[in-house]
C-alpha cells in the first residue's frame, strides 16, 4: 500500500502511525487538501475537503476499475469518521462501507462516449 496527501511526499507501506501522523493538519489550510490510500492505481480509498455547505470531507473508493468507482453521498463527513476509515482500509477491513450510501462516480471521459 501507499499513503499520499497533496502536500506530502508519498509513503510506500505505511504504518497506522504514518496515517495518522498524515492527518495532522488535513483540511485545515489548504481547500484542495487530499488524501489517498491505495493497494494499487486502480484500488484506492480516497478523501478530499469538501466545497458544499460544512467543514466535513468527501469520501470515495474505487475497486480495481473505473467501473467500480464510488463517491458517498454524504458530503460532510467527519475528520475523525475519514481517519478511521483510513485505518481500517489499511487493515484489510472493508466494514465501512455499509456506514454510506454510495453513488457510481461518472468519469468526464466516459461522458464522451
Amino acid at each position: 500500500m501507499k499513503f499520499e496527501r497533496s502536500d506530502l511526499q508519498m509513503i510506500p507501506n505505511p504504518t497506522e502511525q504514518d496515517i495518522i501522523d498524515g492527518f495532522k493538519g488535513y483540511g485545515e489550510d489548504d481547500i484542495d487538501d487530499f488524501v489517498i490510500l491505495s493497494k494499487n492505481d486502480m484500488t484506492y480509498v480516497q478523501s478530499a475537503v469538501s466545497h458544499l455547505e460544512g467543514e466535513g470531507f468527501i469520501l470515495e473508493y474505487q475497486d480495481g476499475s473505473l467501473n467500480q468507482h464510488y463517491v458517498a453521498t454524504d458530503c460532510n463527513i467527519p475528520l475523525e469518521t475519514i481517519l478511521k476509515i483510513f485505518l481500517a482500509y489499511l487493515k484489510g477491513d472493508n466494514s465501512w462501507k455499509s456506514d454510506f450510501i454510495w453513488e457510481l462516480y461518472v468519469h468526464e471521459e466516459d461522458d464522451d462516449m
